[in-house]
Order: structure tokens, then C-alpha cells, then sequence
């Protein structure tokens, strides 16, 4: 457990942990980590499940589900095996397209 570790050995993960060095280089900006936690949630305000948004998801994700497994030396890292594996910034910028047209419209029709 966590709580019975040496000390030294504590400080040495946390700090490690603190400078993100679990995390892919594109999840290490906390705004980068939000357009994808955005992005898999998509435009509906209907989320898959009703009593939790994006940022409730991204919060349990980040900051407790990697950090714990982190703190047990496991990292998050891309899958190296050749599949047609769909482009995760082209799925950011086509996320950040819609909602700038969902937000064209609105001021549009509010003129």
C-alpha cells in the first residue's frame, strides 16, 4: 500500500507523477487533456451516462484512475501496432469546426 512505503520512495513517484511523466506529451497541458475529454464526449449535451459530464470523466480519469496506476508503474503510451487507427487531432480540430458552427448559428439567429 501507498501508506507504507518509504517516504523517499513516496516523494520520488510523486514527483515524477507531478511532472506528467506518465502521460502521453499530448496529455501533459491540462488544456490539451480537456479537447480530448470534449472530444470524446462530442457536441449532444445528452452524455452517455446522464449524472456525469466531460469534466467529471476527465477528473476521474486524470487525476485518480492514471495517477493510481502511474503510482504502480503503469504509463499510458500509443499502441505501436500498424492499424488504421484514426487520427486523434484531426478528430480535436473536427470537433473544434462543429462547435464554432453551432456557435456561428447561434449568434446568427440572435441578431
Amino acid at each position: 500500500m501507498i501508506e507504507d512505503m518509504p517516504k523517499e520512495d513516496y516523494d520520488k513517484i510523486r514527483a515524477w507523477i507531478d511532472e506528467q511523466k506518465h502521460l502521453p506529451a499530448f496529455m501533459r497541458d491540462f488544456h490539451d487533456q480537456k479537447d480530448l475529454f470534449k472530444t470524446m464526449g462530442g457536441l449532444n449535451h445528452d452524455p452517455p451516462h446522464p449524472n456525469h459530464t466531460w469534466m467529471d470523466i476527465h477528473i476521474c480519469t486524470v487525476d485518480k484512475f492514471l495517477w493510481w496506476m502511474a503510482f504502480h508503474g503503469y504509463t499510458m503510451q500509443k499502441c505501436r501496432t500498424k492499424m488504421p487507427f484514426q487520427d486523434f487531432s484531426e478528430a480535436v480540430t473536427d470537433r473544434e469546426n462543429k462547435e464554432t458552427e453551432v456557435f456561428r448559428r447561434f449568434l446568427k439567429e440572435n441578431k
